[in-house]
């Protein structure tokens, strides 16, 4: 099945995409391995912050997220995410309150590579999980597998924004 026997988390590095930079982590001292890692190399090159900047536009910053699991998998085994557009425009007159928009064609992102059988603890595929920059991508009202959902997907954001 999809079930891995270990719990992983997904450590994605700032500078890291499409693959390169995430790393399957289980626990904190292995998070904090990689980081100090990357943290000396960093500070071993000459304004190295500064072009960081400069290039992203921000201060680059970590990402540390929970591996779904089991994962929905489509597609002969493709991990897929569904990405979803909303805009805030403060209201200028009231302080606590905005207006949201919804942009409704939501983006269905689909890994290049399938989940190989043996994706377990001793041999994490990581093509096969990256589906940020994938190639494949469709809107979710054109993927099959996944009919029915665009509306409770856009249930469950106007509830997160307060808009029901």
């Amino acid at each position: 099945g999809n079930e891995a026997t270990e719990v992983y988390a997904v450590l994605k590095e700032p500078m890291g995409s499409r693959g390169t930079g995430i790393f399957f982590v289980k626990n904190a001292e292995e998070v904090h391995e990689i980081i100090d890692q990357h943290k000396k190399e960093a500070m071993a090159k000459p304004n190295f912050l500064d072009d960081l900047i400069a290039s992203k536009g921000r201060i680059p910053s970590w990402v540390l997220q929970a591996e779904v699991q089991p994962c929905r998998l489509i597609r002969n085994r493709r991990k897929f995410h569904i990405r979803s557009y909303v805009v805030g425009v403060e209201k200028w007159d009231l302080d606590d309150l905005i207006d949201t928009y919804l942009y409704k064609r939501h983006e269905v992102r689909i890994a290049n590579q399938p989940l190989p059988v043996d994706d377990d603890d001793r041999n994490r595929h990581k093509a096969a999980h990256v589906v940020n920059g994938a190639k494949v991508f469709e809107f979710l009202h054109e993927t099959p597998e996944l009919k029915g959902l665009q509306e409770k997907i856009e249930v469950f954001i106007a509830q997160i924004f307060g808009k029901h």
